[in-house]
């Protein structure tokens, strides 16, 4: 015989009463009047119910109205204020999202723009995820679409190029094997930032002509965009061309 479950408060009414029509059908128990009737044999002694009970839908509106269930949802709520999604690849979407409806539908939560906000909350650390999210769900109203917008705006975000102290970008030539790298020099116009290069040093004379002198920053720039692309012999051969001089370490 099918184990059938007791009822304390600590599970959502309605799933409670579909779990004990499972193990009912299992010990072939169909009819509606004994279901009803294993349901209330095995609702906690705490619980009190009214004995003018006649159906399954009375039963779950009972156990709704009494505190017990108040605090089930309370206690949902809770953890989903805790809920925080990992990213990267440490995250599962899928699986984040399965547990958060669960919680949200266990609480009864069926306000769409609180959904939204909840789930803006688990992931607010990531700045991409934050606008985009907001920016596609604006006006949305179903509750399976919002869902797929989160899935969707997580994937989003793991192929955002991304800038940071805490990020490692590397970016390697094809046809030479050489990866871009910096120099301990800025450019004085336009980013300020390290000068960049696919090679091991540059010439200094060229190198103090590319920071100081807008054409041949210019010239540079072009350069650097060609050479990521083009064979590695082309790369030399446009070097020469604008500069007049070859860049070291090729």
């Amino acid at each position: 015989m099918a184990y059938i479950p007791k009822y304390n408060g600590t599970v959502h009414p309605e799933a409670w009463i579909k779990d004990v029509q499972a193990k009912c059908l299992i010990n072939n128990l169909r009819q509606e009047r004994d279901v009803l009737k294993m349901c209330k044999l095995n609702i906690a002694l705490s619980i009190n119910f009214p004995n003018e009970i006649n159906n399954l839908n009375e039963l779950i509106k009972a156990l709704k109205e009494h505190p017990t269930f108040e605090i089930y949802k309370n206690g949902c709520k809770e953890r989903l204020d805790h809920m925080t999604f990992e990213g990267g690849e440490g995250g599962d979407t899928t699986k984040f999202l399965a547990d958060f409806r669960s919680l949200s539908d266990n609480a009864d939560i069926i306000n769409p723009q609180e959904i939204k906000n909840r789930l803006l909350r688990t992931y607010s650390t990531n700045e991409f995820f934050k606008n985009e999210f907001s920016k596609r769900s604006t006006g949305v109203t179903n509750i399976d679409e919002i869902y797929r917008l989160y899935s969707d705006v997580v994937s989003d975000s793991s192929k955002v190029i991304k800038y940071g102290p805490e990020w490692l970008i590397a970016i390697k030539h094809r046809e030479t094997g050489r990866y871009l790298s910096s120099r301990e020099i800025n450019y004085q116009t336009g980013s300020k930032r390290q000068v960049v290069s696919v090679f091991f040093y540059i010439d200094t004379v060229l190198l103090s002509a590319v920071i100081k002198y807008p054409c041949c920053l210019v010239k540079f720039k072009y350069f650097m965009l060609i050479s990521l692309y083009l064979p590695f012999y082309f790369s030399y051969m446009l070097v020469k061309r604008y500069t007049g001089k070859i860049f070291g370490g090729i």
